[in-house]
C-alpha cells in the first residue's frame, strides 16, 4: 500500500511568500505522517500572476530546487504545478518530483482560455507516463481534465496511474467530481487529483480535492470549503489486477 497526501489550499495571486509557507507546511505533514507521495495545487506557489511571470519563475527555480533536496531527504515524491521558463517562453509546468531521481516534467497542453494562459503561457504537447513508486503514471493539469483523448493516450502507454492539479471554481465542481470518476473508470486508473479551495483574486474555488480507484471506488474526498492535508492509502497494483480481470480494450 502507498501513502497519499492531498495538500489542499487557498492560493493567493502573487503572494508568494505565504502560499509557499503554507505550501511547505502541508509538506512537512506528509512527511510527519510518512505519506509516500504529495500533490499540490496548480501554480499553487504564485496563482495566476501574470504581471509578474519573470520573477516568479526565479523563484520557482529555487523553491523547486530546495523541494528536491527535501525529496531527497525525506522520500517523499513531490507534486504540483509551477510558472516556469524555457528560453524565451513561460510555461504552466507539472513537476514531479521523486527522491534521488531527475524530476519528470509536462508542460500544461490545453490551456485555459476564459483564465487568458494563452496569452501568457505556451502550450506543451503529450502527456508522456514515467515510473513512480505508483506504477506507471501520467500527469495533467485542470483544463486537461475535459479532454478524454488525453487521458487515452496515457492509458495506451502503460499509466496506471493519474495525477491531477488544478485550480477549478466552485460553480462547475460538479463537473470535477463527475469527470475525475469517468477518467478513472473508462482507463481503468488511479485518478489522484487536488484542487484549491477559498477566493483566489475574484472566484471562488471548489476543493473537492479527490482519490478514485480504478473501478470507480471514491476512496477520498476533501470538503468544498476547508483547507488541509487529506490522507488515504491505494493499493498500486489494483489496475492491473482489475484489467486483467475486466477487460475493455482489445
Amino acid at each position: 500500500m502507498k501513502k497519499i497526501a492531498l495538500a489542499q489550499m487557498n492560493v493567493e495571486y502573487g503572494n508568494t511568500q505565504k502560499n509557499t509557507a503554507v505550501g511547505k507546511q502541508l509538506i512537512n505533514s506528509a512527511i510527519e505522517q510518512k505519506c509516500d507521495l504529495v500533490l499540490l495545487p496548480e501554480l499553487w506557489s504564485t496563482g495566476f500572476d501574470y504581471h509578474h511571470l519573470e520573477k516568479h519563475a526565479d523563484q520557482n527555480f529555487w523553491l523547486i530546487t530546495y523541494l528536491q533536496e527535501l525529496a531527497n531527504s525525506s522520500k517523499l515524491t513531490i507534486c504540483g504545478s509551477f510558472i516556469e521558463k524555457q528560453g524565451s517562453l513561460f510555461y504552466n509546468s507539472f513537476n514531479t518530483i521523486q527522491p534521488k531521481l531527475p524530476r519528470t516534467r509536462y508542460f500544461k497542453n490545453h490551456l485555459f482560455s476564459l483564465m487568458h494562459e494563452d496569452k501568457y503561457f505556451t502550450a506543451g504537447e503529450v502527456s508522456i507516463p514515467f515510473g513512480s513508486s505508483l506504477g506507471q503514471t501520467g500527469m495533467s493539469i485542470c483544463f486537461d481534465l475535459r479532454f478524454p483523448e488525453l487521458f487515452l493516450d496515457m492509458r495506451l502507454h502503460g499509466a496506471e496511474v493519474f495525477l491531477m492539479t488544478a485550480h477549478w471554481p466552485l460553480t462547475r465542481i460538479n463537473h470535477w467530481d463527475v469527470l475525475l470518476q469517468a477518467r478513472a473508470i473508462e482507463n481503468q486508473a488511479y485518478m489522484i487529483a487536488v484542487n484549491s479551495v477559498g477566493q483566489s483574486g475574484k472566484d471562488v474555488y471548489g476543493g473537492h480535492s479527490s482519490i478514485i480507484a480504478p473501478d470507480g471506488e471514491i476512496i477520498c474526498r476533501a470538503p468544498a470549503d476547508e483547507e488541509g492535508l487529506f490522507i488515504a492509502e491505494i493499493d498500486p497494483g489494483k489496475a492491473k489486477h482489475l484489467r486483467e480481470k475486466f477487460v475493455m480494450r482489445q
